[in-house]
């Protein structure tokens, strides 16, 4: 009987693969553990420091409800991860920062993540990492 994989699969099948080899790299320290989900927010954080992020900026850009990025927010400050500061235009907004100590800790952070996103684009060519990237944001486009 010839089994037939399904997209689904193939992505969850991919994503258990290079969780994999993530930790391989770099594996989470003992004292602070984060989940895949702060990581992703720290490194959002970590990309705009250019610009000013709120909450609601997370929760666009992650497709998470309001509550589950208030939990997740609420959990990186208490580990002093980010610092939430009032903003003078809007006394409702809070923008979201990353510490200093995160900042220094990203910086070496992001260097083993390159050489992981190296051993997963191997032996693809820049067109079919296009492809990939394109029909991905299409999937998520319709699954939101």
């Amino acid at each position: 009987m010839e089994r037939k994989f399904t997209v689904a699969y193939e992505i969850r099948t991919l994503s258990n693969l290079i969780r994999r080899r993530v930790q391989q790299i770099l594996p989470p320290p003992p004292e602070k553990m984060l989940t895949d989900m702060q990581r992703h927010v720290i490194d959002y954080l970590y990309s705009h420091q250019d610009t000013e992020v709120y909450q609601k900026d997370i929760e666009e850009w992650f497709f998470i409800r309001r509550s589950t990025a208030s939990r997740l927010l609420k959990t990186l400050e208490e580990k002093e991860i980010i610092t939430r500061t009032s903003v003078s235009h809007d006394a409702r907004l809070k923008k979201l920062s990353l510490t200093d100590k995160a900042i220094e800790k990203e910086n070496e952070i992001r260097e083993k993540i390159t050489e992981a996103e190296k051993t997963i684009e191997r032996g693809l060519t820049e067109e079919e990492i296009e492809k990939f990237i394109e029909i991905a944001e299409k999937m998520k486009k319709y699954l939101a």
